[in-house]
């Protein structure tokens, strides 16, 4: 009864002290019982730590540089105009099967390169007149020449014998000469005029080639990957219309850091070319590199050759493995491999307890790691799950993995 006055005469504060207090030997004493009265936890039933067990397998281990490159058509062609005017037609777009030297691509205005053509026929004509009089006018001169060298000859014979005076023999001899210089100046006259018509046949040849040019026929078989200019606009020599992709043949086109271009070797090294969704995959030899490892970026090309179909398209991103070294040797799971005292460890067992073997490691493919050196023997069984929760010694319970 006084115990229940007191209490009821406690303060707050006191009656939450209280409470506590009760509440801590309660912790206490269930404690106790928990560790059966002298302190220490008892051990489980069961310690075995749960392992999966891999055994040690011979595999082929493949030392390999991957990278990313970008497939491009081994033949290609940026087609520009070979004339400079406005653009007429483009007859393709994107996509089209082309052929070569058949299938029009596009058209440049051609109206001035039609005059022009006909002018130069035009000036091809004049100047074969013009050589035609030069004939004439060289005919003329050497029958006026063969008729001056006859009178020269007669007045030559007369005044041998004091027939005819000095000063008419030279009249004579005077227009001989003049006829001879009529007759060379008529021959140069003429080859003039004959280079002139040379020269205006080559005009013309010149005029009717940029007008057959102002029609481009594709100068290869393929497939039209860009359409780069409209009817319209202004086509420039040089300045590409339509781009025309051979997908029958493309390059795997990557660049490999420099460290290894010592390695990679041209027609000898074995790449693996995939795409990136993994729908398929070649192994085709290196077919070029790069003479020379670019300062800047430290990395070098490389090209690799396949066929090309309906999923092997110019400008698909495409996985490349290049295959540096191959052998066969000693693996274990890579996940069995583990960091312990600065080294490589991996925890062989019995199916009773596990032991810890330090080992030196070499290649990793597919998911196993070669096993260079340590105390293994083929057959011997690592534990592939579970291992992170092993100490030297510890026993194990064998269950089967996934």
């Amino acid at each position: 009864m006084k115990l229940s006055h007191r209490w009821k005469q406690a303060s707050p504060r006191a009656k939450v002290l209280l409470a506590l207090g009760l509440v801590a030997l309660l912790g206490t004493g269930a404690y106790v019982l928990r560790m059966g009265g002298n302190g220490k936890q008892e051990a489980p039933a069961d310690e075995a730590v749960p392992v999966v067990l891999e055994k040690i397998r011979t595999h082929s281990f493949a030392e390999t540089v991957e990278a990313q490159g970008t497939l491009r058509a081994k033949h290609f062609a940026l087609v520009s105009p070979k004339v400079d005017g406005p653009i007429l037609e483009v007859y393709v777009r994107e996509g089209d099967r082309v052929t070569a030297g058949k299938t029009p691509l596009f058209r440049i205005d051609d109206l001035k390169l039609r005059e022009a053509e006909q002018i130069a026929q035009k000036d091809l004509a004049a100047a074969r007149f013009a050589r035609e009089e030069r004939d004439a006018a060289l005919q003329r001169a050497a029958i006026e020449l063969d008729r001056a060298a006859k009178e020269y000859r007669r007045f030559q014979a007369l005044h041998e014998e004091d027939v005819v005076s000095q000063s008419g023999f030279d009249d004579v001899e005077s227009r001989y000469r003049q006829m001879a210089s009529m007759r060379d100046l008529s021959r140069s006259t003429l080859k003039a005029a004959g280079e002139n018509v040379r020269k205006a046949d080559a005009a013309l040849r010149i005029a009717q080639k940029n007008l057959r040019d102002s029609l481009v026929l594709s100068p290869l078989t393929g497939v039209v990957s860009k359409r780069l200019a409209e009817p319209g606009e202004t086509g420039k020599v040089g300045t590409p219309v339509v781009r025309v992709d051979d997908p029958r043949l493309l390059e795997a086109v990557v660049f490999v850091p420099g460290q290894f271009y010592a390695r990679i070797q041209e027609g000898r090294t074995r790449v693996q070319v995939s795409d990136s969704g993994g729908a398929w995959t070649l192994e085709v030899p290196v077919a070029t590199k790069s003479p020379v490892v670019d300062p800047t970026l430290r990395t070098f090309e490389a090209r690799a050759l396949l066929s090309g179909d309906a999923v092997r398209v110019p400008g698909a991103l495409v996985n490349l493995s290049f295959l540096l070294n191959r052998r066969e040797g000693p693996g274990v799971p890579t996940a069995s491999v583990l960091e312990r005292a600065g080294g490589k460890v991996v925890f062989v067992s019995d199916g009773k307890t596990a032991r810890m073997v330090p080992v030196r490691t070499g290649l990793v493919t597919n998911g196993w790691t070669e096993v260079l050196s340590g105390d293994l023997k083929p057959g011997d069984a690592v534990v592939a799950q579970g291992q992170f929760l092993l100490n030297p010694g510890a026993p194990v319970r064998v269950q089967k993995g996934n």
